[in-house]
């Protein structure tokens, strides 16, 4: 069962005991993200990035994140939300190398629906 749901297990209910942003570029040092989750134990977390790790919009697969992606992945995330492609997608609980992974993996949205100049879906990842 997803640490998110309720106890009466319906489906997910967002009440992240802990929020970790994670700014723009330059990105920050992952030992920082790492020790913050680690300290951090809580029920529900929710990492926030600018650029996602994964899109199917303008900027496809950031690399510059996946050693930041280790840290939420190693300490449990339940969900990552990001912007920087000005589209919604969302995916399936997956490894910081986008491999699926039901049992661990991290599920991820893009939310960059506000703002200007939304671009579209580019190729399905």
């Amino acid at each position: 069962m997803p640490r998110c749901e309720d106890d009466r297990h319906e489906p997910l209910r967002l009440r992240a005991e802990h929020q970790f942003p994670v700014p723009s570029l330059p990105l920050p040092d992952p030992s920082a993200a790492s020790s913050d989750l680690a300290a951090n134990p809580a029920g529900c977390t929710l990492a926030y990035f600018h650029h996602a790790r994964f899109s199917s919009g303008r900027s496809p697969q950031v690399e510059s994140v996946e050693p930041l992606w280790a840290a939420p992945f190693e300490n449990g995330v339940d969900l990552v939300l990001s912007g920087h492609d000005h589209i919604y997608e969302r995916h399936v609980p997956q490894t910081p190398a986008g491999d699926p992974n039901a049992a661990y993996g991290i599920r991820s949205f893009v939310v960059g629906t506000g703002g200007h100049s939304h671009s579209g879906i580019v190729a399905v990842l």
